[in-house]
């Protein structure tokens, strides 16, 4: 299409969309923002389909604008994302997390011991304990989950260590005894077997419940750790890898589940680790409480489970003998073929830990260990752009995706990644964690501006209480 004529149709859609004259962005801006976007990025679209991409693209550029305008740390982009709404978005990237459904059948126990932890169904767990659970529902009582909330019962009782709260619905201070949360804007209406309760039972026992690590804890958790360490830049031997891209599938779980055990290995051996099947994982990792992982539901820690449980037989499979398709393919979630014809079997996993909710217990796991996959809401990631300018890269803030937004419609997790490395910025002060995600080498930047082993990467606020909620589940694989 000629360059003038595009521009004539562009200004009259815009038009016909309606302008805004106190925006700050004008609609040729737009307009040129749009055909680079295009052209960076390798879109095509129908003719029946560009008006409606122009319109979301324009919508998703105006809310960026205004995020970076009332924030002291702007982080939004135009990223590749950009052609698609938010719902679209999550739909394609994002998964179901059973935590709900995980702290409530937590909540119900009559006890918080060890042995009645692993009935929940996620073992082994050499960190699952009464104080970890407790602090874990006490995170996620006051959110807003993407679950409908049945109806509490009138009174409970449970008991955590030796404290025993008798539970009388409507005088919890977190959460409302009858509070009516929206069905998930991007899952739909959930089965009945993840239908999920955050009641007054769980958050009176959570608030109870004692500090996780002791200042001495802490204190043998950090020593020896640096200041500030980068996963990427190991030396000798790359650690880490490429980051991979999970497709139009919310199969992060499985990606963060593979990421952790391949830098395991690398770590134990000192060589680069051999790449392993995040498919086997998807097909063969089996259900969590009837309900199957797949491609819009999943938990790293029955991931990392199913791959313990093969060890004997030789571990997980190469990712060359159980391929993932490549990001453009359609993705499914097939019959799992095990013994199929050239599997070959390599990752062994001997242990691995739901660790403590503290950064200091994450730190010295990502030292150790190589990678740490943790949970967080990973609604505003559509927007995040890692643009570095004199060697400056912009931080995933707190603020960003526990803030309601055009692109963060709900505060509560619904992505898995890896920690890898921390940090403290350069100009602001602010200390962040390095995270890898799972979207390809293309997430992260919208310019040929960055450094190539930035890419596919996010750096995320380190502020002490679990910003983004990256303590509530991470994991780390300890033993291979």
């Amino acid at each position: 299409m000629h360059a003038a004529l595009l521009v004539t149709i562009l200004v009259t859609i815009f038009a016909a969309i309606g302008a805004n004259a106190s925006l700050k962005r004008t609609d040729v801006e737009i307009i040129g923002l749009f055909t680079k976007f295009v052209k960076t990025h390798q879109k095509t679209y129908s003719s029946s389909d560009f008006t409606r991409k122009l319109a979301v693209f324009r919508a998703n550029v105006l809310a960026a604008d205004d995020i970076n305008a009332k924030t002291k740390h702007p982080w939004a982009g135009v990223t590749s994302y950009f052609d698609l709404t938010p719902s679209e978005f999550q739909r394609s990237r994002l998964a179901e997390m059973p935590i709900a459904d995980f702290l409530t059948r937590a909540s119900k126990l009559s006890d918080f011991s060890e042995k009645s932890l692993k009935s929940l169904g996620v073992t082994p767990f050499k960190g699952l304990n009464a104080e970890t659970v407790a602090a874990a529902l006490r995170e996620l009582a006051p959110l807003k989950s993407p679950f409908p909330l049945p109806e509490p019962a009138s009174t409970s009782r449970i008991t955590t260590n030796s404290t025993k709260l008798a539970v009388t619905p409507g005088k919890s201070t977190l959460i409302s005894s009858r509070r009516t949360l929206a069905t998930s804007p991007f899952l739909g209406s959930p089965s009945s077997a993840v239908r999920s309760s955050l009641i007054e039972l769980a958050a009176e026992a959570a608030a109870a419940a004692a500090s996780t690590l002791t200042p001495q804890q802490i204190a043998a958790l950090e020593l020896g750790l640096p200041a500030a360490y980068d996963g990427r830049a190991n030396p000798g031997f790359d650690l880490l890898g490429r980051p991979r891209d999970q497709g139009q599938c919310g199969s992060c779980w499985a990606f963060a589940a593979i990421n952790a055990i391949e830098a395991k290995y690398a770590k134990v051996n000192a060589a680069p680790a051999v790449p392993l099947s995040e498919k086997a994982l998807v097909d063969c990792s089996g259900t969590y409480f009837g309900r199957r992982l797949n491609c819009v539901f999943g938990l790293t820690s029955t991931a990392l489970s199913f791959s313990s449980r093969l060890a004997p037989d030789g571990g997980v499979f190469t990712a060359a003998s159980y391929p993932y398709p490549a990001p453009h393919q359609a993705i499914t979630v097939d019959d799992c073929t095990m013994n199929g014809v050239g599997r070959v079997r390599h990752g062994q996993v001997t242990n691995y830990e739901w660790l403590p909710r503290h950064d200091s217990a994450i730190k010295r796991a990502v030292f150790d260990h190589g990678s740490v996959s943790v949970v967080m809401n990973g609604a505003g990631l559509q927007a995040y752009d890692n643009n570095i300018v004199g060697g400056v890269d912009n931080i995933f803030t707190a603020e960003a995706c526990e803030t309601r937004s055009w692109f963060v419609p709900f505060s509560y997790p619904t992505h898995v990644m890896n920690i890898v490395g921390w940090g403290t910025h350069p100009v602001t002060g602010m200390d962040y964690w390095i995270v890898r995600n799972s979207w390809g080498t293309n997430f992260g930047y919208s310019a040929g501006l960055h450094h190539p082993g930035r890419r596919g990467y996010v750096y995320m606020e380190r502020n002490g209480r679990s910003a983004c909620h990256v303590h509530l589940f991470s994991y780390a694989v300890t033993g291979v």
